[in-house]
């Protein structure tokens, strides 16, 4: 009886472990099947293989820039060989920017983490502004791989010229442009624009048409220079006025430019030029005085076309001649004097006649204007007026 049930249990163990054995032998199978495959896929449609850009390069850098080739993690290991071309659309020149590429690239890799190779862009030096130029490279197809989700990448190499922009003052009548140089110091092989702002100075901003109180058209400006340019000029329009006025200034500011390499931030000093001139006349408002001192005494006035808004006195240089004699003892005597202060447009200078016993007739006082201490005011043609003593 015991040795029966024995042999059941040896038979039900015996079973249960070939189960267990084909299993396993199942799931080899199948396992090596797999790899089998992957390894056979990969011998037909080849490892998938993109690019990226690695790193940016500087002009004549001892590091240069790259780029990174990877194929992607797949069965088996070895390594492949990677066509690339550089595309037309890259600014940078072969062999004058850059030391020419090979156009191939070998990449190792297994089956854990797939493999990369870079691609160098060594640069070189030189000492033209060309601005930040590109190397834009692509895979080529091949049947030792696939071409994977990026297959063009672009490295930039950075300028490391620059061109510093220069202003120069300027000045010119009311109602004429006032007309700035801008001058670059070395000519960019691009285009690029300026950014010009107005301010400061003591004319008042304005825009077009400019009228009365403003004095020049100080809206922001942008100036175009194009590859190859070394200066470019500015025109500013001013307001023609009447008003009698000191010269103007504004500042002129090169704020910023479109381009890194381009250094702008220069300023200069516009002024604007008062052509308006007042008058200096004079007149004999009371042109006759009795020596007997009744009546009136004689008198001057000194008047000007505007009103003195100099901010300071202004004063008028005269001579007296004719038949009288001015001083004690003699004809007459003056007071009052030439001098118009500021806020005022006339000052007079009276003419006192000093009595005598002398039988001598009527004689005169002629005033003559010879010169004015301001820029503002020249002597009008009324110039010259008579006061007469009765004797």
């Amino acid at each position: 009886m015991e040795s029966k049930i024995c042999a059941m249990k040896m038979k039900l163990y015996s079973s249960f472990l070939n189960t267990i054995l084909k299993t396993t032998f199942n799931r080899s199978l199948l396992v090596f099947g797999l790899l089998f495959l992957s390894v056979a896929l990969g011998g037909i449609f080849g490892q998938a293989v993109s690019i990226v850009k690695n790193a940016d390069a500087l002009e004549g850098s001892f590091t240069p820039g790259s780029f990174e080739v990877s194929v992607a993690p797949s069965f088996g290991t070895g390594t492949v060989t990677v066509l690339y071309a550089v595309l037309g659309s890259s600014t940078a020149t072969a062999g004058t920017d850059y030391s020419l590429l090979t156009g191939q690239v070998d990449v190792t890799y297994d089956f854990i983490s797939g493999g990369s190779s870079l691609i160098n862009v060594s640069t070189s030096q030189d000492v033209l502004l060309e601005g930040t130029e590109t190397v834009t490279v692509q895979l080529s197809t091949s049947l030792d791989y696939t071409l994977g989700a990026n297959t063009t990448a672009t490295v930039n190499i950075a300028d490391d010229d620059t061109t510093t922009l220069s202003i120069s003052d300027i000045s010119a009548d009311e109602g004429t442009n006032l007309v700035f140089s801008i001058v670059a110091d070395k000519a960019a092989l691009f285009d690029y624009t300026v950014t010009i702002n107005f301010g400061g100075g003591t004319a008042t901003i304005g825009t077009t048409p400019i009228v009365y109180p403003e004095d020049y058209n100080g809206a922001q400006r942008t100036v175009t220079f194009l590859s190859g340019d070394v200066s470019k000029q500015l025109a500013v329009t001013t307001g023609n006025d009447t008003v009698i006025e000191d010269d103007e200034t504004f500042i002129v500011t090169l704020t910023s430019a479109s381009n890194a390499n381009v250094i702008a931030g220069d300023t200069a000093i516009g002024t604007i030029t008062n052509d308006d001139l007042g008058q200096v006349t004079v007149s004999a408002d009371r042109p006759n005085t009795n020596e007997d001192g009744s009546g009136n005494n004689g008198r001057f006035i000194i008047d000007l076309s505007e009103v003195n808004n100099t901010g300071s006195t202004i004063t008028v240089a005269y001579t007296l001649t004719g038949t009288a004699t001015q001083g004690a003892g003699q004809d007459y005597t003056i007071s009052g004097n030439a001098n118009i202060n500021d806020g005022s447009s006339s000052t007079n200078l009276n003419i006192l006649p000093i009595d005598d016993v002398l039988v001598e007739g009527d004689e005169n006082v002629i005033i003559t204007l010879n010169s004015v201490n301001s820029a503002l005011y020249e002597i009008g043609t009324q110039n010259s007026d008579t006061v007469t003593i009765v004797d």
